[in-house]
């Protein structure tokens, strides 16, 4: 998994997930969340994206736009020095995750979008990203 931080490369390849599950429930949602870690158990250096929707997780584009009670699609970033970002605090996300392939051995896509800290208001802009990653 990779991507542009503010125009610089990061890339996590040491480790990717996708995992697929059904929420249950009335509505039940459907529920897509892929990492990639720089090392497998990483808690920074990791980019994480997860898709919820209320139909099957297919190949499409997904956004940040509400569906139900909940955020379609959030992006998160974990830098070096364990400060956490998501989309979900951001102002103005803009996520776009495309989904390209859904098979039963992989996930793969792209990715974009505005992250904000969990800690502060410094924010950052991931672009370019990419996956594609081993269902578990």
């Amino acid at each position: 998994m990779k991507g542009d931080v503010d125009g610089q490369e990061v890339n996590y390849t040491g480790f990717t997930s996708a995992i697929v599950t059904t929420l249950p429930g009335s509505p039940s949602y459907n529920i897509l969340v892929i990492q990639g870690m720089q090392s497998q158990g990483a808690t920074t250096n990791l980019f994480g994206i997860a898709i919820t929707d209320q139909s099957a997780i297919t190949t499409k584009t997904y956004t940040d736009a509400t569906v139900g009670n909940t955020v379609q699609g959030v992006v998160n970033y974990y830098n070096g020095t364990n400060v956490q970002f998501t989309s979900a605090l951001s102002v103005n996300p803009g996520v776009i995750i495309t989904i390209t392939e859904i098979t039963n051995s992989y996930v793969a896509g792209t990715f974009s979008g505005e992250v904000e800290s969990t800690s502060s208001n410094q924010t950052a802009v991931i672009t370019n990203g990419s996956f594609r990653a081993k269902r578990q």
